[in-house]
């Protein structure tokens, strides 16, 4: 039996709400938390009251994390399991414009560039990438990183080689190869690096190597939400055809299509798939291995 989905109107509510709730929330937990230590260090030792209280922050806190993955869950539901890419940007908007201070806002623009790169719409992200570029540089962390990121998807996107790769040099010698980073940080940055250099083999040309990692995933299981499929059969559609594999791209472009996602991949799939039509290329199905049957989306 299918699990009911939830409307994505009833996500993008939950995730205002949430939002809205958590900016409420977080002044009162930093007066309490300044006032705990106030009072701590004014009489350098914990007292029963200096307990209490400690233990009420620490509740709140608790609830304001909850709170947190539950928006954040929503969001990642809305792009991932929905492929509902303005849907997205109208959080990220929401999200961008409801901050106690300003410069916390940068971190909900720099992600919304993720939809604008999904959807195809190139020239906006190219603009919302350049209209972010004085601010980024104030900022660290996550917030950086994914900004650099996001420049490598943009041209790997446009497949502008040169600047890809220009744009890959620094983040490695930035995120990878940086000593002074924390552990935690270099993780996501070697995470990040790992879609990269997917898009680097494309780029180069290196079409069977693509094809490995994306089957070495499809076996894994770990296409576990229905953009990661989606986009799956996009590329391996994009891998086989460039080698000349035209059965076996028709295959996967069909997929891509039947997913009925009217955005880039989508797009392109169809004008891949009436090419294939046009030249009277014969169907070649590809049978699916350890991995969710393609009905499940």
């Amino acid at each position: 039996m299918k699990q009911k989905r939830v409307k994505v109107s009833t996500k993008i509510m939950q995730v205002k709400v949430l939002h809205t709730v958590l900016m409420l929330v977080w002044p009162f937990a930093a007066t309490g938390l300044l006032l705990l230590l106030f009072i701590f260090f004014g009489t350098r030792h914990l007292q029963p009251s200096i307990l209490v209280l400690g233990l009420a922050l620490m509740s709140l806190y608790s609830i304001y994390r909850a709170l947190v993955l539950l928006r954040n869950l929503d969001l990642q539901s809305i792009i991932v399991d929905d492929c509902d890419f303005d849907a997205y940007i109208e959080c990220m908007k929401f999200l961008e414009k409801f901050y106690i201070y300003y410069r916390a806002g940068l971190y909900p623009r720099v992600f919304s560039t993720d939809a604008y790169l999904l959807k195809g719409d190139f020239a906006t992200a190219y603009s919302h990438l350049m209209g972010m570029w004085n601010e980024v540089q104030k900022a660290h962390g996550t917030t950086r990183m994914m900004y650099d990121y996001f420049w490598c998807r943009f041209y790997g996107e446009v497949e502008d080689v040169e600047n890809f790769e220009i744009c890959m040099k620094h983040f490695r010698e930035t995120w990878l190869e940086n000593v002074n980073l924390g552990a935690l940080l270099r993780r996501q940055g070697y995470m990040l690096e790992m879609e990269l250099n997917f898009r680097e083999m494309m780029l180069t040309g290196q079409y069977v190597k693509a094809i490995d990692f994306l089957t070495k995933l499809y076996k894994q299981g770990r296409l576990n939400t229905r953009y990661e499929f989606y986009k799956y059969c996009y590329f391996m559609g994009r891998n086989e055809f460039a080698l000349s594999h035209f059965g076996k791209a028709k295959h996967w472009f069909a997929q891509t299509v039947s997913f009925g996602l009217q955005e880039h991949m989508g797009n392109a799939a169809k004008a891949y798939l009436d090419k294939l039509e046009e030249w009277g290329v014969p169907y070649d199905p590809q049978v699916p291995e350890n991995n969710t049957p393609y009905g499940r989306y």
